[in-house]
């Protein structure tokens, strides 16, 4: 039996192995003001030694505390009711809390209680439960003992820090405010943009789906954007959250949502206008790019790599020194773009599907965030967050799945994203009772096999390799 003793200091909180009675491990608490910035970080350090991992806690937006000690990664989730479950990268404990009248025996229960029990947690896994019992006494610091039977306590800590970092949490404003930046003086509006605001309403995202950070990309997103300086790519395979994320800066920001999406055809006039039929005579109407530049928006240009390098030229000016000259029916006019005006590109520039290559110099106007596929323990968050009814079990499935065809899909230049898996989160959620077999195939596989051969008898190549993988789970 492993026992820790979790000594809850005003300034951080030790553990100590009652075998030796030597610290193990000290989580700093943060210093906080009334507003914080999500995720919370907690360093877990040696307390004779360098860092041993971090904590991020979400609370109070978001259900779950997480560790990250090198590579693995230790979640604690908390559900709408309170329930509990902690994700180790070797098991899963169902957490449950406990108080005095739930302990059995009454010796035991005289016991603890004589010791200034206050409450518990008991976490089950088949193979083990461990137990963490708190102590509050006069006079003394809150105190707490951990019982495992085989583990270590690293993978506990998120569940140790759970009510410290609530109690952290409680009452605090999460900053969302975006930095005030003055427009320029001395330039004065033009009749088009006065007619702009006069008729047309500003779009905003009602909702957005809170995007899953992973490697802190999320807050660098966020950063990047409100300081407005330069324009930024978004750039990672298919289906990897990156409108999401786009969506998910306007709406905590409460600005205005507006996005074209690219091809080789795309022509930038779209983006920016045209005259359309009106009596007496024509007017200009503004497109998604002039609209977001006179309201202050987010203005997202989806697949920008197979847009033509003669089209994004024109661009220059108007990302270097946000001014976009047009004519439109009150004559020739200079727009000057909103100060909360940002410019959002996204895409998979290094796929096989463009053998576009746009030019160093317009790619170097641009702040750049380069994102991979989430790991699996990630992947079951988006897809539990995604399909909130989902088991955590059908989940893994999914997520594990979904890991071991990606290689696959890659030796046959394939990206395989998080599309259809989520697709086929929401159906299982909802009731759907197709076979999971036959939701791999309709949603995941034969999109990406389309053009194989020999479709009557399903023996495509990448076909093959990936229902084997799938065989394995149905």
């Amino acid at each position: 039996m492993n026992r820790y003793l979790i000594d809850y200091q005003e300034k951080a909180t030790l553990v100590l192995d009652t075998n030796d009675n030597k610290p193990k491990a000290v989580i700093r608490n943060p210093d906080l003001g009334e507003e914080i910035e999500l995720p919370v970080k907690y360093q877990v350090r040696d307390p004779n030694g360098p860092p041993i991992g971090e904590i991020f806690s979400y609370l109070p937006e978001q259900g779950r505390i997480l560790m990250k000690i090198g590579k693995d990664m230790h979640v604690l989730s908390i559900g709408k009711n309170e329930e509990l479950v902690l994700r180790t990268t070797s098991r899963t404990y169902d957490i449950g809390r406990f108080s005095l009248e739930d302990i059995a025996l009454e010796e035991e229960r005289k016991d603890v209680e004589s010791k200034g029990f206050s409450y518990g947690y008991n976490a089950r896994h088949p193979d083990e439960t461990g137990i963490l019992r708190f102590f509050r006494q006069a006079n003394i610091t809150e105190r707490g003992y951990l019982d495992l039977p085989v583990s270590d306590f690293l993978p506990f800590i998120p569940l140790i820090m759970l009510d410290r970092i609530k109690s952290h949490a409680a009452g605090k404003k999460i900053k969302e405010k975006i930095p005030e930046i003055e427009p320029e003086q001395g330039f004065e509006e033009g009749n088009f943009v006065k007619f702009v605001k006069a008729n047309f309403k500003p779009r905003f995202l009602s909702d957005a789906f809170l995007y899953q950070d992973q490697n802190g990309e999320k807050q660098r997103l966020f950063q990047y954007a409100d300081d407005r300086k330069r324009p930024i790519i978004l750039n990672g395979p298919t289906g990897n959250g990156k409108s999401v994320l786009a969506m998910d800066y306007a709406c905590s920001r409460g600005l205005p949502y507006y996005f074209d999406t690219g091809s080789s055809s795309f022509r930038l006039a779209t983006a920016i206008g045209k005259f359309v039929p009106s009596s007496p005579s024509p007017v200009f109407s503004p497109g998604s790019l002039t609209l977001a530049a006179i309201f202050g928006g987010v203005y997202v240009l989806e697949e920008m790599p197979p847009i033509p390098q003669d089209e994004l030229t024109g661009l220059n000016v108007f990302l270097e020194r946000k001014e976009l000259p047009i004519i439109t029916q009150f004559g020739y006019e200079t727009i000057r773009a909103d100060p909360n005006f940002i410019f959002i590109a996204t895409g998979n520039f290094h796929s096989n599907y463009t053998t576009n290559e746009l030019n160093d110099a317009f790619l170097q106007r641009f702040r750049q965030l380069k994102f991979g596929y989430p790991e699996k323990e990630s992947t079951i968050q988006i897809l539990t967050a995604r399909a909130p009814k989902l088991d955590y079990p059908t989940a893994e499935i999914i997520a594990t799945a979904l890991e071991e065809m990606r290689p696959i899909a890659r030796s046959h230049s394939k990206d395989l994203g998080l599309k259809g898996a989520v697709d086929i989160a929401q159906l299982l959620a909802a009731g759907n009772k197709t076979p999971l077999k036959e939701l791999f195939e309709d949603n995941i596989i034969n999109p990406i096999t389309t053009y194989e051969n020999n479709i009557e008898k399903k023996d495509g190549k990448l076909y093959t390799k990936l229902m084997e993988v799938v065989n394995k789970f149905s």
